[in-house]
């Protein structure tokens, strides 16, 4: 984990616990947002909804900056299998720190829970993210057959088509698959 993420010691960030999403995630949506061409929103209604008010149990953290919060990540562990997924972590597409410090955070959590082995979902691609960058260093073994996105537009006058290819925000929260 270490050689994966490594932490640099003049991150000044620090990672919290939460059960819910409130307005501070609200407020990084609206900063964060205009750094990624697609992403689907990430404001506490939608987070809360998904994660905190669902059946499936998860494990949320915040990431903040002198207050300030300025990421969050979601994991869920398997009850009856030594297994978990990194399920959501999103902060702004360049902040490298937040991304460093959420991750160590949740894969320490998941290791000291009994974990052996933790997944996620990555875009193939240049996603031009801190995110996908440490995503994909800190999850370095790929499957042969990569997954096919594909999504249908219920309303079509929402999304101006083509759909840009770069800079894209997808996690496995996003789909059923989690």
């Amino acid at each position: 984990k270490n050689r994966c993420i490594p932490r640099s010691p003049g991150d000044a960030v620090t990672v919290v616990p939460v059960e819910r999403f409130g307005e501070e995630t609200d407020q990084l949506w609206q900063r964060a947002s205009a750094g990624y061409d697609f992403a689907l929103v990430r404001d506490s209604s939608y987070l809360n909804w998904r994660f905190s008010d669902c059946p499936t149990p998860y494990k949320m953290w915040l990431a903040l900056r002198k207050g300030q919060t300025v990421g969050f990540l979601v994991t869920s562990a398997d009850r009856t299998a030594p297994t978990a997924a990194v399920v959501d972590l999103f902060t702004e597409s360049s902040d490298v720190a937040a991304v460093r410090a959420l991750l160590a955070t949740g894969i320490d959590s998941l290791l000291n829970s009994g974990v052996q082995l933790i997944s996620t979902w990555t875009l193939q691609g240049a996603a031009q993210s801190a995110a996908h960058e440490l995503l994909q260093r800190a999850f370095p073994f790929r499957r042969d057959q990569h997954l096919h996105l594909v999504f249908r537009v219920l309303l079509p006058q929402e999304i101006t088509l083509p759909v840009p290819s770069q800079k894209w925000h997808f996690t496995l929260g996003d789909s059923d698959g989690a």
